[in-house]
């Protein structure tokens, strides 16, 4: 395989990690929303309106990861053949993954004691 067939090939990897983190984002998003939808009062109107902006605030950190993805991945493979760029690639998002998942895991009893001291 030539070196151009690899670039792609790993350059069509990091842009799946894009839209997957785009997901993960969306989906921390929606289940914030919904532990917290008792606080709406009945009023959905403007989920779909956050989902959007949200999305929107999500895509520099998406790219951020999959940058640093595409850096030490993809670029490296171009030079060497034998580069373990796509376990590096798993290893980095891996550990984005369960650091992001903290955060979202920390953020809810944050926010309940911010609540707490609100009402």
């Amino acid at each position: 395989m030539n070196s151009y067939a690899r670039f792609f090939e790993n350059l069509q990897q990091d842009l799946k990690a894009f839209i997957y983190w785009c997901l993960v984002f969306t989906v921390f998003r929606i289940a914030f929303i919904a532990i917290y939808s008792g606080q709406l009062n009945g009023d959905y109107s403007d989920i779909p309106m956050a989902l959007l902006l949200g999305l929107r605030l999500s895509l520099k950190t998406a790219g951020m990861i999959a940058l640093v993805g595409f850096a030490f991945a993809t670029l490296p493979k171009l030079i060497l053949k034998n580069w373990p760029g796509d376990k590096l690639r798993f290893g980095w998002h891996a550990v984005a993954l369960v650091f992001f998942a903290v955060c979202f895991m920390t953020r809810i009893p944050y926010t309940r004691f911010l609540m707490q001291l609100l009402i």
